[in-house]
């Protein structure tokens, strides 16, 4: 179902606009992630090891902030950069510990983002909803059905009803 789904608004789309409207505005990620009731959103990036570190001390963030604002007010660091040089700070802290006290924040940085990743393929490859409630909230998320020359979309409930 969501396939022809898919290929009829590509194909409503192509009809009304050029390839080049098309590719700028990027419609159809938004309109199928309602459909199926999915986020296909990637997972963030992975966090830094450092940052999990100061998550985790928040007394280090905080000698960071006041030793970054008392460059500040001395003028030896722009008030335009002082959150880069806090970073800069609590990650120069970070690695001139042991690299056997860094190794747990490190490990922990990549399950995290392994999880993540995990997680953003199973929502990927997960079925949709089959449920009635799931599937009337799909529909309910359909743009409102429009005359043909007034925009690319002419879904209707009776052609998603029937799709299957």
């Amino acid at each position: 179902m969501l396939q022809q789904v898919e290929r009829r608004v590509r194909y409503q789309w192509q009809i009304q606009n050029t390839e080049k409207e098309a590719s700028r505005l990027e419609f159809l990620p938004t309109i199928m992630n309602k459909v199926s009731g999915l986020s296909f959103d990637k997972p963030s990036r992975k966090r830094a090891a450092f940052e999990l570190w100061a998550d985790d001390n928040p007394h280090v963030r905080k000698e960071a902030v006041v030793q970054v604002e008392e460059d500040v007010r001395t003028g030896r660091v722009k008030k335009q950069v002082a959150a880069a040089m806090r970073q800069k700070v609590i990650r120069d802290r970070f690695h001139s510990m042991p690299v056997e006290s860094r190794r747990p924040w490190e490990l922990k940085s990549k399950a995290d983002a392994d999880r993540a990743q995990k997680e953003h393929k199973e929502k990927q490859k997960a079925p949709p909803s089959t449920d009635p409630v799931d599937r009337q909230k799909q529909v309910l998320f359909l743009p409102p059905h429009r005359n043909a020359n007034s925009s690319f979309f002419t879904v209707t409930f009776t052609e998603l009803s029937t799709a299957r």
